[in-house]
């Protein structure tokens, strides 16, 4: 299948089952390949969702990212699995190519990612997520630019850091 629909569904495929991929993976050596294919499957949807929506005016995209699954049946939904990502200590490159598609989708889509992390995220995973994204957020860019925290992310960070104990979360 060489239409585009069919690239999409494959580079979402990647992002939505990496984690079961590398949870079930036996051979440990393949775990960096698998690493890298999870940050370019990041990047380019990144990329996408960005000039979709900044350029063209064009939410489709982001929306259909929001309510994904992936193809093959992923565990989770595509947005809290970009959200696991950004809490992958031991994967840096992963964790920042998740959170830069973090910010884009949460700058337009806050209160569904919300969502999504409170209905479908375990209170422990959660309160992992969150971490991870208030330290990722706090952290200097690698490039040394001052890229700046959209006011939905941040908004999201601190809505959940105040719900984390399940308070504003269906747990």
């Amino acid at each position: 299948d060489g239409d585009g629909m069919g690239l999409r569904g494959r580079v979402v495929d990647v992002v939505c089952m990496g984690l079961q991929l590398a949870d079930e993976s036996e051979d440990q050596s393949e775990l960096p390949y698998l690493a890298e294919a999870i940050e370019s499957a990041l990047s380019l949807l990144s990329t996408a969702v960005h000039l979709a929506s900044e350029h063209y005016g064009n939410f489709d995209l982001m929306d259909a990212l929001i309510a994904e699954r992936g193809a093959r049946g992923g565990r989770h939904s595509l947005v809290l699995t970009v959200l696991q990502y950004i809490a992958l200590e031991d994967e840096p490159r992963v964790a920042l190519a998740a959170l830069d598609l973090a910010r884009i989708v949460c700058g337009e889509r806050d209160s569904e990612v919300y969502q999504v992390l409170c209905s479908e995220a375990t209170p422990p995973v959660r309160a992992r997520i969150i971490q991870a994204f208030a330290s990722q957020l706090q952290a200097p860019s690698p490039s040394g630019a001052s890229g700046g925290v959209p006011e939905g992310v941040m908004s999201l960070v601190l809505d959940s850091l105040a719900g984390a104990d399940g308070e504003g979360c269906v747990g």
